[in-house]
């Protein structure tokens, strides 16, 4: 695997290690979550009203994308803090003790958010916040947790819903790739890198072989932008208000995963024999 790192503009190679003989930990089907919150439209935080007509008790159920948004994702039958890889770390160790305690009674992570008074505005609702987002499906994940509830669907700077316009925010497409990718068998990943690149694997949904989260922190970029390129196409919703096609990049296996500067992969490894996955 390829990492670029473009502090010091150089292309680091390192080997990527997954385990597929033996299952790490199990969650729910369900995994990835999202919450409702009842704050009324006059709600202020710090003198922004960032909740409008997104509380439970206003709610328009009938918008047509919030019905696709839920759709999507429903299984059928501040900024620089999330991208140090040392605050992650920390984060991971307290989720260990966590499961270590109440593994035989299946934890859920419940309302997070990432910041407190309805997220951090231009961040909790940019590309950024993935970075924090998905790396915390993986560490939990990976320590046993169930499900993960992310606060909130909609509302405030943290929803994956626009507040007014209900369009999705980048974490929604990082919660959608989530949940329609990786499966909920666990598996041991580990790479001979540094704490800037983070790496999640699990047995893959719905086809054989295993799913690889891939996210490198490296750069010194920032990044408050509200809106998110798969495979260089950025991601909006249809004429007819649906949530867009994920089309994936086809590459020769053999190739080494190229992973740029912050950025965020998701590799699916088709036909990766691994026991652990049936």
């Amino acid at each position: 695997m390829k990492s670029k790192d473009h502090n010091n503009n150089n292309t680091v190679n390192l080997t990527m290690i997954v385990l597929g003989n033996i299952r790490f930990a199990e969650t729910d089907e369900t995994f990835v979550c999202a919450t409702l919150d009842w704050w009324p439209p006059n709600k202020s935080d710090f003198g922004w009203h960032s909740w409008e007509k997104a509380g439970i008790l206003n709610l328009n159920l009938d918008n047509t994308i919030l019905v696709n948004a839920v759709k999507g994702v429903v299984i059928q039958n501040l900024s620089k803090k999330l991208k140090m890889g040392h605050i992650l770390i920390r984060v991971a160790h307290i989720y260990g003790n966590i499961s270590s305690n109440l593994k035989p009674y299946g934890p859920w992570v419940g309302e997070s958010g990432g910041a407190f008074n309805s997220g951090g505005k231009r961040v909790s609702s940019s590309f950024a916040n993935g970075f924090w987002y998905l790396d915390q499906l993986g560490m939990t994940s990976k320590s046993g947790h169930q499900v993960f509830c992310r606060q909130t669907l909609i509302g405030g700077h943290y929803g994956l819903l626009d507040t007014t316009t209900f369009n999705p925010k980048p974490d929604y497409h990082s919660a959608l790739l989530w949940s329609r990718l990786m499966g909920k068998n666990v598996l041991s990943a580990s790479h001979n890198a540094s704490n800037s690149l983070r790496i999640y694997s699990h047995c893959s949904k719905n086809i054989k072989g295993i799913s690889v989260l891939i996210i490198n922190l490296s750069n010194s970029t920032t990044f408050e932008v509200k809106f998110v390129l798969l495979n260089g196409t950025p991601l909006k919703l249809t004429e007819t208000f649906d949530i867009p096609t994920l089309d994936p990049q086809l590459v020769n296996a053999t190739s080494p995963i190229r992973v740029m500067p912050h950025s965020i992969v998701f590799a699916i490894l088709e036909g990766f024999k691994a026991t652990a996955c049936g």
